[in-house]
């Protein structure tokens, strides 16, 4: 029993024959292909959500609430699933008959998971394109030594957001090699970044998406023709935190930049950080008051972000007012289904004194027990095809 245990604790090198022997597990496939029992159930709960919007304590914080709720977008695993075979498809007519190797990430991660599923519909339904991967390794150099300039180099994920991450990797790669990057999702923000990458590197990066998906801005835009600025003001106000003031591009709202989420998007698997997402509000479905926005660390924002000296229309600080401090019952609403919004969350919006700049920092170091939808793929034991542990929010 104690050699069967450690067997399966043991980190296999990631390579194609790891690949190969996991994509023929119909265990492990069956369990990435349904996802956890909620998979698909994650939506949002709209009695709640009204509730929420109308429990808000200032007109303002009930129209970035309404906007919240107003442009979210939830991507069921199904439809994550189907996004990916059309991604799939695309790089079949980009990839023709060259060779490829894969770079990966630790199986921990998400690239990990769209790889393993990419190869898997790969290898089903396309076999000889199948018979063009020559390599799997999370090390690039590793595989350069081998393959040099003489194959297309594949990056495989769910979904840039701002495309920081993907662009600024690439940045750092000093080979000319063709380089693909493919994901089921970009934010229009991410797609009209890599669409301005050209010559910009030293690797020839061709950009393959499934769908593109509006940034929370570009969201706004669409949905508040009319009054989409105050819109994107007041949300970024309240649950963006602070602009930077460093910011020479943009004035006030823009220079928020990542301080604002650059989408308002979740998936069964995954709800990302505060930059990516509005991970916050709906993780929590908190109903905030002034006090929430005391300022108490001397950072750039300023320990005068709550002020009734506040300018309101051109800054990002905020101006207190008559019933910002409603003294009522702390409120929470669950806003996504198949989510506890109770004591284990409230328990832990307490430890931090309900304070939202604190509460931002520390949700976004904390990857795994706080957030619902559950990052189920993080706890998969690739090896037995089972998960390592469940989320303590799932109902």
């Amino acid at each position: 029993m104690s050699n069967t245990k450690t067997k399966r604790n043991i980190k296999q090198p990631i390579s194609l024959s790891y690949i190969n022997k996991l994509i023929i597990n119909k265990k492990l496939m069956t369990l990435l292909i349904n996802g956890p029992k909620h998979s698909n159930k994650h939506t949002i709960n709209i009695n709640n959500a009204k509730q929420w919007i109308d429990a808000q304590t200032t007109e303002n914080r009930k129209l970035a609430a309404e906007s919240i709720i107003n442009t979210v977008i939830y991507i069921p695993h199904k439809y994550l699933l189907h996004t990916l075979k059309k991604t799939i498809k695309l790089f079949i007519n980009e990839i023709k008959d060259k060779q490829f190797v894969i770079v990966t990430e630790s199986t921990n991660k998400s690239g990990f998971l769209f790889t393993l599923l990419f190869c898997y519909y790969l290898h089903k339904k396309h076999k000889p394109i199948y018979k063009q991967l020559l390599n799997v390794n999370i090390n690039i150099n590793s595989l350069f030594k081998h393959y040099n300039n003489q194959v297309t180099y594949l990056f495989i994920n769910d979904m840039d957001y701002t495309g920081n991450q993907s662009s600024n990797y690439y940045r750092t790669i000093k080979h000319e090699i063709e380089i693909i990057n493919l994901r089921c999702f970009q934010s229009s923000y991410a797609f009209n970044r890599y669409n301005n990458l050209k010559n910009k590197y030293k690797s020839h990066i061709t950009n393959i998406v499934g769908e593109v998906l509006p940034s929370l801005f570009d969201n706004l835009k669409q949905t508040y023709p009319d009054d989409y600025l105050k819109r994107y003001k007041e949300i970024c106000r309240y649950w963006g935190l602070c602009p930077d003031p460093k910011s020479k591009l943009n004035k006030y709202p823009h220079n928020y930049g990542s301080n604002c989420s650059i989408t308002n998007i979740y998936f069964d698997h995954k709800i990302a950080d505060p930059p990516s997402t509005l991970l916050l509000p709906l993780i929590t479905g908190y109903v905030p008051i002034d006090d929430d926005y005391v300022h108490h660390y001397d950072y750039w924002c300023g320990k005068d972000h709550l002020t009734n000296k506040c300018d309101e229309s051109n800054s990002g600080c905020i101006r207190p007012r008559a019933n910002g401090n409603k003294k009522t019952k702390k409120q929470f609403y669950a806003l996504i289904d198949k989510c506890k919004y109770g004591d284990y969350l409230q328990k832990y919006m307490k430890k931090y004194k309900y304070n939202l700049f604190d509460l931002t920092g520390e949700i976004e170091n904390d990857a795994l027990d706080i957030r619902c939808p559950f990052s189920w793929y993080k706890t998969i034991d690739y090896n037995s095809g089972k998960f390592t542990r469940k989320s303590k929010r799932d109902v």
